[in-house]
């Protein structure tokens, strides 16, 4: 992945539907968790994105054909990948049942002898109701999901970590230079901490402009203040929101710009 491609091209918290549609149409398998005693029951099953619907196929020889019926309620996860790097949908769901005459179950099925044989030895098929979800598709582009995969700014990850839309990532390009900054932005101004000695220190010394990047279809031209009075403030404020880089405050400035 390309970071910093990702940042020129990240969507809108409100625009991320097309890109979770996408993912999930990519998708195989989905890995299921129902709370039972004493332990939770785990299985992964078949997944299917058919008709806007979010479809699985349980095996009779699943451990969850027996406890997965109309109406229960499971964690799920779907993911490309591991760590930071990794995408997914992750959250709490709950199943209709659908009968095997049902229209989507045909369209599964034709011309695929896999679905046909689930068919044959009784296989359950369920569509998939969201009650709550997360899709990280990247680390720059995380969506709370509602039951009809619109999205929304994610103020947690999946982790439980607090998200803050007002600080995040852009990317400064100078000089054919890129540098990816940790940001605070308020009332339309961006902040950002870089130490006294960078390359861009000089760059914006001598005036020059520098191209930012912060997401699809807003990227612009600008001139870079320099803040040696806010340092504290800024590296307090990217702590408290969890978008801090520097470990500590030696030798660093603030940089500002906007639009």
């Amino acid at each position: 992945m390309d970071l910093k491609e990702v940042l020129k091209n990240r969507v809108n918290a409100t625009d991320g539907k097309e890109k979770v549609v996408e993912f999930l149409q990519s998708q195989r398998v989905m890995y299921i968790s129902v709370n039972g005693s004493p332990f939770p029951i785990l299985d992964v099953v078949e997944y299917k994105y058919l008709n806007e619907e979010q479809i699985i196929i349980v095996s009779p020889k699943s451990t969850l054909f027996a406890t997965l019926e109309d109406g229960t309620q499971f964690s799920g996860l779907l993911n490309v990948g591991i760590g930071k790097m990794g995408a997914s949908v992750s959250g709490h769901f709950s199943c209709t049942q659908l009968q095997k005459d049902n229209s989507t179950i045909i369209e599964l099925a034709k011309d695929n002898m896999m679905m046909k044989k689930m068919i044959g030895i009784g296989a359950k098929f369920f569509s998939l109701n969201i009650i709550d979800a997360i899709a990280t598709l990247n680390p720059f582009e995380m969506f709370s999901l509602d039951s009809n995969l619109n999205t929304s700014f994610a103020q947690v990850t999946p982790t439980g970590q607090q998200r803050f839309e007002n600080s995040r990532y852009v990317l400064m390009n100078y000089l054919d230079r890129d540098v990816i900054l940790n940001i605070i932005q308020e009332d339309g101004v961006y902040y950002a901490l870089t130490k006294a000695t960078s390359n861009k220190i000089s760059h914006i010394k001598e005036g020059g402009e520098c191209m930012i990047f912060d997401g699809k279809n807003n990227h612009f031209t600008t001139k870079i203040n320099i803040l040696d009075d806010k340092v504290d403030e800024i590296f307090q404020k990217l702590e408290d929101t969890n978008n801090s880089y520097f470990k500590t405050k030696d030798n660093l400035v603030v940089i500002s710009f906007e639009k």
